[in-house]
């Protein structure tokens, strides 16, 4: 079981599929993955765009941080998935291969009926 407030959860899983998206602009596949663990609960998001550059890597959850210049990229959805996961105790990550690839998780930490209970 985990916790989250669902509108704000879609709201950064949204973000991660039209970032995606839009960086497929040859075509290609989105793919979304949900699983979990003992601890943890995951949503992947993985397309067949372009990648993100070595030297943009470490700004792109930067509020209004694009790489899309002048083809309206605002830098605003991936700031905002990552303050949602932030909000929730978890984490936003990614993987990307320049010019291929790239995988987004978010991850939140997976509860037990009996750690809810105790936190009401």
């Amino acid at each position: 079981m985990v916790r989250v407030d669902s509108d704000l959860m879609k709201q950064a899983i949204l973000n991660l599929v039209l970032n995606g998206m839009q960086s497929m602009t040859a075509g290609g596949t989105l793919t979304l993955k949900a699983r979990r663990d003992d601890e943890m609960i995951l949503a992947e998001v993985q397309d067949q765009g372009c990648g993100i550059p070595p030297e943009a890597q470490e700004k792109i959850f930067e509020l209004y941080f694009t790489t899309k210049g002048d083809k309206g990229g605002s830098g605003i959805g991936l700031a905002q998935t990552y303050q949602i996961m932030q909000w929730h105790y978890g984490s936003v990550e990614f993987d990307s291969i320049v010019g291929a690839a790239r995988r987004f998780a978010c991850a939140c930490q997976r509860w037990s009926r009996n750690q809810i209970a105790k936190r009401r």
